[in-house]
């Protein structure tokens, strides 16, 4: 760290001397940790240390980056749709990714789909497939008459939640409507895909199992009392989170609720679950770990700060990571201990995964 100087502190608007692309060049020369350290100096170093491009290249440098990465990263690419501004499109609600492991998936305007597809949901009613290998959007669909809120890929065939109440399948290859299934009272924000059956959450509180074979309405589950904010999946189960605080595990195929977890004093955002534990984030700023076995909450996480959410959770053997809205994860031991406090990232955390070298 001696060795590198940014700046002298003679400039009293900024301590940057160099600009900042070649300020971003050097800095890849610092391992993690160091820049880590050299964040912590100032609001503007924190901010040059945070560079997505400076991150990139160390992600790159330890092999997780392997597809659609130019060796050049301060060479950036946007996605774009052929005739269309991208300054111009709306927001983005929801992103899913997929990985294909055969040759058969041909479609676009340049041939082949790289490795991974990416279909998007949008604020402008449509649904967009883009090719990763050329960034670019090679079908867009129209079926919703509102904002797209959640997308999930199963095969070929596209599963999208809309603010319309509506759940449609669509076939990726085509844009046709493959399915449509009406029920929900409210925007449709969450849907989990199981086998031949998928279950949605919306706005009017409830859950909605769905079968894909007969196109038919299997279950209402209802228990929450307010808006419902999380739902994941575990083998023939799944868990929803609420703004009435408390989690509810439900068996898919009885279509009913097995357990009710109360403990959050506020919404519940996230969560993760297995075959024996739970463990969710709050806005109460709280991570809880519940066994399934008995249904209590066997640790509470908390960072002891006030006014911070937690908004995202995910757990291996290990250890229990968790992001919240100070811009910190925080890596907890499965007994309730903090381990590890990452500060510094400049944006609320909002999703997490571990690496399996942890596992």
């Amino acid at each position: 760290m001696e060795n590198v100087k940014i700046g002298d502190g003679s400039d009293a608007k900024s301590t940057l001397v160099l600009p900042h692309e070649l300020s971003e060049k050097i800095l890849e020369f610092l391992s993690p940790s160091d820049l880590s350290r050299f964040s912590m100096c100032c609001i503007e170093y924190r901010e040059l240390a945070n560079s997505n491009h400076l991150w990139l290249h160390h992600c790159m440098v330890k092999g997780w980056l392997k597809y659609g990465v130019s060796s050049n990263i301060l060479q950036e690419v946007p996605l774009f749709s052929r005739g269309t501004n991208i300054l111009g499109n709306s927001p983005l609600f929801t992103l899913f990714v997929n990985s294909h492991d055969n040759d058969d998936a041909n479609y676009g305007d340049n041939g082949n789909y790289a490795d991974y597809t990416i279909v998007s949901g949008s604020q402008d009613k449509q649904i967009k497939v883009w090719d990763v290998q050329s960034c670019c959007c090679v079908r867009t669909i129209r079926g919703h008459t509102d904002t797209v809120t959640a997308v999930k890929l199963k095969g070929r065939s596209i599963i999208t939640g809309c603010a319309d109440s509506a759940v449609r399948v669509f076939d990726m290859d085509t844009g046709k409507i493959i399915q449509s299934f009406q029920g929900h009272g409210g925007s449709v924000d969450h849907i989990v895909v199981l086998d031949n059956l998928i279950v949605t959450a919306a706005t009017d509180r409830s859950l909605r199992v769905w079968s894909l074979t007969a196109g038919v309405l299997v279950h209402t589950l209802r228990e929450h009392d307010d808006d419902i904010e999380c739902l994941v999946a575990f083998g023939r189960h799944v868990m929803s989170g609420s703004w009435d605080n408390t989690l509810v595990l439900w068996s898919v195929d009885e279509g009913k609720m097995l357990l009710k977890l109360r403990g959050h004093t506020e919404a519940v955002v996230a969560v993760q679950f297995d075959e024996k534990k739970a463990v969710s984030g709050s806005a109460d700023g709280d991570v809880r770990v519940w066994s399934l076995m008995t249904g209590e909450c066997t640790h509470v996480l908390s960072s002891g700060q006030a006014d911070m959410e937690v908004y995202c959770v995910v757990y291996n053997k290990v250890v229990i990571a968790s992001g919240s809205s100070d811009s910190v994860v925080r890596i907890w031991s499965h007994d309730g201990e903090l381990s590890l406090y990452l500060p510094s990232l400049s944006e609320p955390n909002v999703q997490a995964s571990l690496h399996p070298s942890l596992v």
